[in-house]
């Protein structure tokens, strides 16, 4: 039946691209705080507030009508051809990254005197650490159901709970125009949280040749991060999130050496 809304539905499926057809709008806030390296110490801290909004067709009879409406996502088409994509952008965005030489050893106040045996276990230490935190998405419910008016966020993670109370939804009725939100106020997927560490030691061959030593923790902490619920309606862990954030991984670690001249 929603094939008969759109515009020539005898041809079947036609995309339109490379058009003059809506509007969008990206405005942020952004920080930056950052010390230089000094004395063996540098620090940088970022933090970015993001707000977008692009017209989009609520339903296919609005699509048919050439009838646009502003929403709080972005609305993307990778190059001249496809279908176009909604998306949602996080509100909140920060990162810090931080660069110690730990003042142990030759050259440093502490262990100036340290003899060369010493100095090779003991001196010329290196830790390194970003943090990320990105905060949660807005939920698109991008096809047509039955749904609440209000929606109220539960942020309780893993297969046996809900993200959102699924109370009130249901399949939509057959030959019936869309009545849902694409999204609800304040009903947000899980945050991102991140650390990765390095620790690295530089021991000296000549004046000119050393050897670098480095250990790197990818997610040193082991944290967990969720993707955003399942948001089919019909499927057995609707509003759960039960599957871990794709392309992150538990701690990783990796060792290298490498000859520095």
């Amino acid at each position: 039946m929603g094939s008969l809304l759109v515009p020539y539905p005898q041809y079947g499926t036609i995309t339109q691209t490379g058009t003059d057809l809506r509007n969008a709008r990206y405005q942020s806030f952004q920080l930056r705080f950052q010390r230089a390296f000094d004395h063996g110490f540098s620090f940088l801290a970022t933090y970015a507030r993001v707000w977008t909004r692009s017209q989009w067709f609520y339903d296919p009879q609005d699509e048919y009508d050439r009838k646009l409406t502003d929403f709080n996502f972005t609305v993307t088409q990778s190059g001249g051809s496809g279908n176009p994509a909604v998306t949602a952008d996080p509100t909140h965005r920060f990162v810090t990254a931080v660069n110690w030489e730990i003042p142990v050893g030759t050259g440093h106040a502490v262990g100036s005197g340290f003899s060369r045996p010493v100095n090779y276990v003991l001196g010329g230490w290196q830790l390194s650490g970003i943090y990320t935190f990105t905060s949660g998405v807005p939920l698109i419910f991008s096809s047509s159901l039955t749904a609440p008016a209000t929606v109220k966020q539960l942020s309780q993670q893993g297969a046996a709970s809900n993200w959102f109370d699924t109370t009130g939804f249901a399949v939509a009725p057959n030959f019936t125009r869309r009545t849902n939100p694409w999204y609800f106020d304040g009903l947000k997927g899980p945050n991102f949280r991140n650390m990765d560490f390095s620790l690295a030691k530089r021991i000296p061959v000549t004046e000119r040749i050393g050897v670098q030593l480095r250990l790197e923790a990818f997610n040193a902490l082991n944290g967990m991060n969720w993707s955003n619920p399942n948001l089919t309606v019909t499927a057995s862990d609707f509003g759960r999130t039960n599957t871990q954030l794709s392309g992150y991984y538990g701690r990783q670690i990796q060792y290298s050496a490498r000859l520095v001249f």
